[in-house]
């Protein structure tokens, strides 16, 4: 009950402009509203073409919000995943990359097992 009266307490500072001694710019409810707002209009004007069996809201979350995805073969059938870097060359770009999602595909190797 507490928490509910200062999320409304400070809905309504922020609606009536009212000055909080110390701006917290991540935690109120206008920047929550215009980044949604902003991710719901981005989306809707950006076109990605992804095979018809990959969920194509996965894959424009992980490419948009991560920037990076992955794309591998798992029993024949190629697949989307987001991963994680193990190994990087000399010039930092992953040579050895995990999978970060349920599916555990083990290591793979960029422009072998993979590619991002």
């Amino acid at each position: 009950m507490r928490n509910n009266k200062r999320m409304l307490e400070a809905a309504a500072r922020e609606a009536y402009a009212i000055k909080d001694k110390e701006i917290k710019a991540q935690n109120t409810l206008r920047v929550d509203y215009y980044r949604s707002y902003l991710w719901r209009l981005f989306l809707g004007n950006v076109a990605v073409r992804v095979p018809a069996h990959w969920s194509i809201d996965y894959f424009r979350a992980n490419l948009f919000l991560f920037g990076n995805i992955g794309v591998t073969k798992l029993n024949g059938v190629v697949v989307p995943f987001r991963y994680s870097t193990s190994t990087r060359n000399r010039w930092l770009y992953p040579v050895d990359v995990r999978s970060d999602d349920e599916v555990d595909l083990g290591k793979r190797k960029v422009g072998v097992d993979c590619e991002i």
